[in-house]
């Protein structure tokens, strides 16, 4: 393994890093044993984040006795003071350190929510660097636009952008790293696993001048193997890695990269369904026909496509600006196995649905349940069923909260959901303004909130 200096930060990290989202499918001791095994491949470099469910927690307990041995990068999607301190504080805890190397403003869609974020977020950022908590602070999104403004601002340590042999999007952005010596991490560099030639596809990464730290995914030993030391056996990218890659033939259009962000991050499906291990089956389908393996996998999903109740949530996270519920509802495997020609009106009784589903989780949830997302229409705009339910979230809250904690969330869900506070004096009025996105902040913020009051740690 060779070690690059990231930017400005002078942190000596390996060309290869360990990227944490996947590790979110196996268990603690899988976790455990996977990472050190990366540790003795020369790895010192591990990223991870608030949004990766138990991600941080698995990375603790694997570096434990290890801290000084790694690099460690977190982050955050809040843009709002309050909740950047809460998630960084729920880092250092789940991680179980003292201090985090890097932490990183995550998944910055676009100017607006990264001039949100700058006056939120990025506060929090800094008065934790300057308590030692965390050492640099960086930027991650998918948008190289995005980057270049954040780049150009001279406020941050490192960029975490998307590329590969096929996405090179951010090849002008890399360049302008170098110049103002900003570090530079590429994660996605297998396209989310659409490149099967995995070593070629990691050399190519590292052949481009600029990049400090190549972070593929990694949860198997199989993966170590491709991802790490083949590629360490000879780093040089040639013309027969080329052609290997050129045999992938990815089309150049949206397509699934496997980031797992549409059941991950906010509340996830509310169905469950494994929304892109289907986008994954549907790549070999196309590829290989309706081969046994290809069956089996698809049955043993407990929850198929046909329980999608198009409520949203996956195309509002996905990075890409998927149209996921029309890919799931148009899968070709879906037709094969004849689970198609239902609902061929498209009508259904979502509310109906909806009602049924929140039946089920408080049966087996008792005092822990809290509503899942609201289900939308495709217009993005707030139906009344949606209206009713934040409003009956709203009445909870109430009842056990003072006016100065009224006022307090009132101002806190303005600026989580950049809606201008003037003119608003209660959380109702909020409620009746709900368009997609807003739902689902206050859908997730709400019931922490309550949770906050019933404990009496909120203000």
């Amino acid at each position: 393994m060779q070690y690059r200096i990231l930017g400005r930060t002078g942190l000596e990290v390996s060309e290869i890093g360990f990227g944490g989202i996947p590790i979110q499918k196996i268990g603690e001791k899988e976790a455990v044993s996977i990472i050190r095994l990366a540790a003795k491949h020369g790895m010192n470099f591990i990223d991870t984040g608030r949004a990766y469910n138990d991600s941080e927690r698995k990375i603790g307990l694997a570096i434990k006795s290890q801290r000084k041995k790694w690099i460690i990068a977190s982050k955050s999607p809040a843009v709002s003071y309050g909740q950047m301190k809460e998630d960084i504080k729920t880092s250092l805890k789940e991680l179980g350190t003292d201090y985090i190397d890097l932490y990183q403003l995550h998944h910055i869609k676009n100017k607006d929510m990264l001039k949100e974020a700058m006056r939120g977020a990025y506060r929090a950022l800094k008065e934790f660097q300057k308590n030692k908590k965390i050492r640099f602070i960086g930027i991650t999104s998918h948008e190289p636009k995005v980057l270049m403004r954040a780049v150009k601002s001279g406020k941050f340590d490192t960029v975490m952008t998307s590329f590969n042999y096929y996405e090179r999007e951010a090849l002008k952005l890399i360049k302008e790293c170098k110049k103002k010596n900003i570090g530079v991490i590429v994660m996605k560099p297998l396209a989310g696993g659409l490149i099967k030639h995995a070593t070629p596809a990691i050399r190519y990464c590292l052949s481009v001048d600029g990049i400090s730290s190549v972070i593929p995914g990694i949860h198997t030993k199989e993966e170590l193997e491709k991802d790490v030391v083949d590629v360490l056996k000879n780093r040089k990218f040639s013309n027969e890695d080329r052609t290997k890659l050129e045999k992938d033939k990815l089309k150049q259009e949206k397509y699934c990269r496997q980031c797992g962000y549409c059941v991950s991050m906010g509340s996830g499906c509310p169905r469950n369904i494994n929304i892109f291990y289907f986008l994954a089956l549907e790549g070999y389908f196309e590829k290989f026909g309706p081969q046994k393996w290809i069956i089996t996998l698809y049955k043993k999903q407990p929850v198929k496509p046909d329980a999608c109740i198009y409520c949203g949530h996956c195309e509002s996270v996905c990075p890409y600006g998927l149209a996921i519920m029309r890919i799931l509802r148009d899968l070709k495997i879906r037709k094969h196995m004849g689970e198609m020609g239902k609902n061929k009106s498209g009508k259904r009784n979502y509310h109906e649905e909806k009602k049924a589903l929140d039946e089920t989780a408080k049966a087996k949830l008792g005092r822990k349940w809290a509503p899942p997302i609201v289900y939308f229409n495709y217009k993005r705009s707030a139906n009344p069923g949606q209206r009713a339910t934040v409003l009956k979230l709203i009445a909870a809250f109430e009842k056990h909260a003072n006016e100065k904690q009224k006022k307090e969330a009132v101002k806190k869900l303005c600026r989580e959901m950049r809606i201008e506070e003037r003119g608003i004096n209660h959380l109702r009025d909020l409620a009746m303004l709900a368009d997609y996105n807003n739902v689902v902040d206050m859908m997730r913020l709400l019931p922490a909130m309550f949770k906050k009051i019933r404990k009496k740690k909120f203000l």
